[in-house]
């Protein structure tokens, strides 16, 4: 039921984000659009893909992401945002068409990248530590451990939402027959970050 209504609001959503954008195309043209979109999109599919750096500390393996691919990723959509907004024609403030140009920007490229830095900066410190006994993970205040020896198999679960961005986790299937998940999603790391964070837990656990 929570995934049914949640896929209904990603669709009312994208309707949205549409319906703005064949509006704002009368105006600058759905090739400009486009590219600045695509930029936009395409910065943020290549971050996610980007492997964080792995600090091993006496027996410890440290995970903490670093957030300068994702902050690159906001730099190229608020240019891209910045270059649509400067070839726009600012003579006629009141014209429907350009009113809706004006509302794409702050849609696709403002607002998003405000909710994303917001984001950044709440979870900078959220890390994974690994060893050969524990499993530990700080989500913002929140710091839970586990013992390698509860854990019984490891795997990445992904889906995608609002079409390019990947919300991935580690789901630990325990001993006791129940599951725990890592929210590494919450915790600045991209895709392949977890996968990371997977491979070493996985072959910790043989």
């Amino acid at each position: 039921m929570e995934k049914s209504k949640f896929s209904i609001l990603t669709l009312l959503i994208l309707c949205c984000y549409g319906f703005v954008f064949v509006l704002a195309a009368n105006e600058v043209g759905y090739v400009k659009l486009i590219l600045a979109g695509m930029a936009s999109l395409l910065s943020f599919t290549i971050a996610n893909q980007l492997k964080i750096k792995e600090v091993v500390d006496n027996e410890n393996f440290i995970y903490n992401p670093s957030e300068f691919p994702w902050y690159l990723a906001l730099f190229i959509t608020q240019f891209s945002g910045y270059a649509l907004y400067k070839n726009v024609d600012h003579n006629e403030l009141l014209d429907s068409s350009h009113l809706f140009t004006l509302l794409f920007i702050l849609m696709y490229f403002v607002i998003p990248s405000l909710v994303i830095l917001v984001i950044l900066i709440n979870n900078r410190n959220d890390k994974i530590t690994l060893n050969t006994k524990t499993l530990t993970w700080q989500d913002n205040n929140q710091e839970v451990s586990i013992p390698l020896g509860n854990i019984k198999s490891v795997d990445v679960l992904s889906e995608r939402y609002l079409v390019v961005f990947v919300k991935s986790q580690l789901q630990l299937s325990l001993t006791d027959g129940g599951l725990k998940f890592v929210p590494t999603y919450k915790m600045n790391f991209t895709f392949k970050g977890t996968r990371q964070v997977w491979d070493k837990l996985t072959l910790l656990l043989k």
